[in-house]
C-alpha cells in the first residue's frame, strides 16, 4: 500500500459505472470508476470508497448521502460528468491510498493504482510562510539550490506542511514550520532507498530569542556534516551499514550516531 497526493481539480474521470457486472452475472450497485492523474490510473470499486473520495472533495461541507445515491443510481452512467465537475469545483488535496496492480488491455499490461480509501489533507491556515521566508533571507549566502514546497504529516489528520528545502547532488536539508515549531532534517542519498542522516533532527520552538541565528546555526552545521560525507565513496558507505536499514522505503533515515560501530570508515570527528 501507498499513498498519492493528489490535486482534485488536476483528476479526469475517464469512465464511470453505476450499475457494473457482479460474480453472479447480474448487475450491482457497487460503482466502479476510473480516473487518471499526472499520468496515473486509479481505479475506484464500492460504494465505501466512492463516498471517500466525495467525502475528501468537500470536507467542510459534506453531500448528502441520501440525495446523491438517489441521483448516482438513478442517472447511471451520466453521473461520470458530474463527479467530473465536483472535482473541477473543489480545492482539495487528497491522500489516495492506494496499492499498484497490472491490467491486461489487448496484449499489454499496465498499471492501475486500485484504491483502497482517500482522505483531505487539511492545510492549517495558521501556519504561514513567514518564518521559512526570513530563513531564506539569512541563508542567502548558501550556494545551494532550493525549493519552497509542501510535504505531508500525518497527526490525527493529515496536514501539509510549509518546508524550504536546500539540495545540492546527493545532498538534501529540509526546514519544516508545524506552525509551533521550526525543524531542521538533513539527509545524504546513497543511492536506491538508501540515506544516511548524520544529525538528528534539530527542532526550535517559536517565539524564542535569536530563533533565527539558531536555525542559521543548525543549518550550517548540516551542510558541513552532508560536505564531509560526500568525500566517501557510496558503494563503501552501504557496506558499512547493517542489511536491516538497508532499503527503508518508510524513509526513516539511517542515523550514523546510532550505527557508528558498524561505519568503520567514518573518522571520529564527522560523527
Amino acid at each position: 500500500m501507498e499513498t498519492i497526493a493528489v490535486n482534485a481539480i488536476d483528476v479526469k474521470v475517464i469512465d464511470f459505472l453505476a450499475w457494473p457486472m457482479g460474480d453472479k452475472g447480474k448487475r450491482v450497485a457497487q460503482p466502479q470508476i476510473v480516473l487518471s492523474n499526472r499520468g496515473n490510473i486509479y481505479e475506484i470499486n464500492g460504494r465505501k470508497v466512492m463516498w471517500a473520495l466525495l467525502d475528501a472533495l468537500f470536507p467542510q461541507k459534506p453531500l448528502s448521502r441520501q440525495n446523491f445515491n438517489d441521483y448516482i443510481f438513478y442517472s447511471g452512467s451520466y453521473f461520470g460528468t458530474e463527479l467530473q465537475t465536483l472535482c473541477e469545483t473543489s480545492n482539495s488535496l487528497l491522500n489516495v491510498y492506494c496499492k499498484k496492480e497490472q491490467r491486461l488491455v489487448g496484449d499489454s499490461l499496465f498499471d492501475v493504482y486500485v484504491v483502497a480509501n482517500v482522505m483531505p489533507i487539511f492545510t492549517p491556515t495558521d501556519i504561514g510562510g513567514e518564518n521559512l521566508s526570513h530563513i531564506r533571507s539569512i541563508l542567502c549566502d548558501v550556494e545551494w539550490d532550493f525549493k519552497e514546497e509542501h510535504i505531508s504529516y500525518k497527526d490525527g489528520v493529515t496536514k501539509l506542511l510549509p518546508c524550504v528545502t536546500f539540495h545540492k547532488d546527493d545532498m538534501q536539508i529540509k526546514v519544516i514550520d508545524d506552525g509551533k515549531q521550526l525543524h531542521i532534517a538533513c539527509r545524504y542519498h546513497l543511492g536506491y532507498e538508501d540515506y544516511i542522516r548524520p544529525k538528528r533532527i534539530q527542532s526550535f520552538k517559536y517565539p524564542q530569542k535569536n530563533l533565527f541565528t539558531k536555525v542559521r546555526h543548525a543549518v550550517l552545521s548540516c551542510i558541513k556534516k552532508l560536505e564531509r560525507i560526500s568525500g566517501f565513496d557510496s558503494k563503501v558507505l552501504r557496506k558499512a551499514l547493517p542489511d536491516d536499514t538497508k532499503g527503508d522505503t518508510n524513509d526513516k533515515w539511517i542515523d550514523l550516531q546510532e550505527y557508528r560501530k558498524y561505519c568503520l570508515l567514518m573518522s571520529r570527528d564527522l560523527l
